[in-house]
């Protein structure tokens, strides 16, 4: 029996036999690893392609479940809200030609692109072309 943490001497041919098997062991564990890798790799990759398509199937689920129940798209939604925009600045518009007219302010077209701007019966000023009418109204609109 040898003393615990001895070192002992190999016969040469001993040696070689040892040193042979931790060399095969060494290129076997490293082939091991390498595949387990590769392995591993696939995997994941497989794990990848899955959940891709369960995200789609799920995805396609909801879509015809809201389609069902009548949820608006987000291209409905954007549409209808664009459509309400231009119905509030057309009221704006009707409410701001309502006011002139109450208040008997407006622009009146001659023709060639000329307007009389009026308060009541009154012409005021003639201008030359829809958007300085536009001004001088909203200017007599705020005094």
């Amino acid at each position: 029996m040898t003393d615990k943490g001895a070192s002992f001497d190999l016969t040469v041919p001993g040696r070689e036999v040892a040193q042979s098997a931790v060399t095969t062991l060494q290129t076997q564990a490293s082939n091991l690893a390498t595949a387990l890798l590769e392995r591993r790799d696939e995997a994941v990759f497989v794990a990848g392609e899955a959940s891709k398509k369960v995200e789609h199937n799920v995805q396609d689920a909801v879509t015809t479940a809201m389609r069902r129940l009548g949820v608006p798209t987000r291209r409905e939604i954007t549409e209808l809200t664009e459509s309400v925009e231009r119905l509030a600045a057309n009221i704006e518009k009707l409410r701001a030609d309502r006011a002139d007219a109450d208040s008997g302010i407006s622009a009146k077209h001659l023709g060639g692109g000329w307007y009389e701007v009026r308060v009541g019966g009154a012409v005021l000023k003639k201008v030359q072309g829809k958007d300085e009418a536009a001004k001088a109204v909203a200017e007599l609109r705020t005094r």
